[in-house]
């Protein structure tokens, strides 16, 4: 299969890459900056650039659209909406008119989340996801978080483009928080500093998914026969080996509704609607981290509150 893949410079494209390399794909790699990691050429172009030109774009089978501003960190709002609609604008467009039959792009949890652009750990502000466990059903929720809006103004493009040329396929995947090999390992193994934790965003459900598992979840959806439009939620979340997952529930989530058909206990996420249509899941178990250093450390006010 030829593929053009955007964002190989990033941690999930450049793994992407190798594991399409790995399979014998041929990858037309495009990005702003070079990656010297990736055995392949890299074409380096603005995608926000009005009258873009991707290049082979006529020949390939696929587009794996990964680039984009991935926050709003020393960003101003209006910034991050623009450069992203453009950004996405452009490579969708450039796909549906040069007949490409199936684009996988990298949408976000924070599209369903609801929260806050800015907030502080301090502020503890309330989860505002429309129910738990999250999954791939849940309605676009972006809040007032204008990175969240550019990504759901991307969902809502690759909708209105599945209606208008029936018989492609067009896939938005709502990754969680992104670990690296090296970070997902030092989890798995507890060997991370329990009082330099990075803050588990439990406004996205402490969820989270390792590097490795997403690029299996991009192959997956390139293999898939699925058509039309569909979003999906691919990611763990982290379970708690000093609390019961029910605690955290009464804690962290007491004022958002459980679905009475979940019958999860452990879990913040439910990926079974991926697993049933894809077959994806991940290859890793849930990573186990203690909540009690990370409680005291952000979250003092909450005390004993936190308890088996």
């Amino acid at each position: 299969m030829k593929i053009l893949l955007t964002g190989i410079a990033g941690i999930l494209g450049a793994t992407v890459a190798r594991a399409l390399d790995a399979l014998g794909h041929e990858i037309i790699a495009v990005d702003n900056r070079p990656n010297p990691s990736v055995p392949m050429r890299v074409y380096l172009c603005d995608l926000a650039a009005p009258n873009l030109r991707l290049p082979e774009v006529e020949t390939v089978d696929a587009v794996i659209h990964l680039a984009n501003l991935p926050n709003m960190i020393g960003k101003q709002p209006n910034e991050v909406l623009i450069q992203n609609n453009a950004i996405n604008a452009n490579v969708f467009h450039m796909a549906a008119i040069s007949g490409v039959k199936r684009v996988v792009f990298a949408s976000s949890i924070q599209a369903i989340a609801g929260y806050e652009a800015k907030w502080t750990i301090q502020d503890f502000p309330s989860p505002r996801m429309t129910y738990l466990p999250l999954d791939s059903n849940m309605p676009q929720n972006p809040g007032s978080n204008w990175y969240a809006l550019s990504k759901v103004h991307a969902e809502l493009m690759l909708e209105n483009l599945a209606m208008e040329y029936p018989g492609r396929t067009f896939i938005a995947a709502r990754f969680p928080w992104i670990l690296t090999e090296l970070l997902h390992w030092k989890y798995m193994t507890d060997s991370i500093n329990h009082q330099s934790y990075p803050i588990l965003n439990y406004l996205e459900g402490f969820t989270y998914l390792s590097v490795t598992d997403a690029a299996t979840f991009v192959l997956k959806c390139l293999d898939s026969e699925l058509v039309g439009y569909h979003n999906y939620l691919p990611s763990q979340c982290f379970r708690f080996s000093d609390v019961s997952h029910k605690r955290v529930f009464h804690d962290f989530f007491a004022s958002i509704p459980r679905r009475n058909e979940s019958n999860l206990p452990n879990t913040t996420v439910d990926i079974r609607k991926i697993t049933d249509e894809i077959g994806w899941e991940p290859l890793h178990p849930q990573c186990r981290v203690p909540l009690e250093p990370i409680v005291a450390k952000y979250f003092p006010h909450l005390g004993s509150a936190i308890a088996p």
